[in-house]
């Protein structure tokens, strides 16, 4: 039997990495929408579980006739965010927005996104960190979920952080099955609230092309982990957030 066939159903699930980040899981029906769309690059690489080993997007496509032709080939060297991956519309988030939206300042507004996704996404333990002008623009870590996120408030993430460098890409970071520079940066951090996540989640939100927070979401009861519909989540909530941030000038 051949445990390295793809499968391009809907019940099947595929994690895609460029190297540094991973998407995943992706049904494979999602994951073959986003090849065509140019959401996914065709460098990049997928896997399923029960293959040997990962194979290149191009490969995968070719494998089961899908590999795009013409001007589609010319995708984004970067993976998408996840909500690109996802044709079916989000639940709307009306309470959330609100809520957001009462905030006073940006360290507020970063508190309630914390609590908001970690809620939407059944995340039991994590950080929320907001970039700190007065500290020349070092990301500062405010609030924590976890029996021990008390003695990680106030801390700062060294700038040479993957997760960070990531997140100022405006990438989303999800649920790596191999851990990778970027998952294990954040998977170390979040390991510091007291509670060893099965699957981690980062989300940054972006002002005017510069981060402003940055989340990382852990869970540990949730065997299959986060999904890409968890991510999508987080990240329309951070799109809400820069909004209301952009109106309200927090990214100055």
């Amino acid at each position: 039997m051949n445990h390295d066939k793809p499968d391009a159903s809907a019940d099947a699930r595929y994690f895609v990495t460029d190297g540094d980040a991973t998407i995943g899981p992706v049904a494979g029906d999602l994951l073959i929408r986003g090849i065509h769309a140019g959401k996914v690059p065709l460098e990049a690489m997928v896997w399923s579980p029960g293959w040997e080993k990962w194979k290149s997007v191009t490969e995968y496509a070719a494998d089961i006739g899908a590999l795009p032709s013409g001007e589609i080939e010319k995708a984004s060297s970067k993976i998408a965010r996840v909500s690109d991956l996802l044709p079916a519309q989000l639940p709307p988030i009306d309470p959330e927005r609100q809520t957001l939206a009462e905030a006073r300042d940006l360290t507020e507004a970063a508190r309630q996104m914390l609590h908001l996704c970690a809620a939407l996404t059944g995340a039991e333990c994590g950080w929320v960190h907001v970039v700190a002008h007065d500290a020349g623009n070092a990301m500062v870590t405010i609030e924590g979920i976890g029996p021990r996120a008390a003695f990680g408030v106030g801390r700062s993430i060294d700038p040479s952080d993957q997760a960070l460098r990531a997140a100022r890409d405006g990438r989303t970071v999800l649920a790596e099955p191999i851990p990778g520079v970027v998952g294990s940066a954040t998977a170390a951090r979040i390991l510091a609230t007291g509670i060893a996540p099965a699957s981690v989640l980062m989300t940054p939100v972006l002002c005017a092309g510069n981060l402003i927070i940055m989340l990382e979401l852990g869970i540990a009861s949730r065997a299959s982990g986060f999904s890409a519909r968890d991510a999508a989540v987080t990240e329309q909530v951070a799109r809400e957030l820069s909004t209301i941030a952009r109106k309200r000038n927090w990214h100055r």
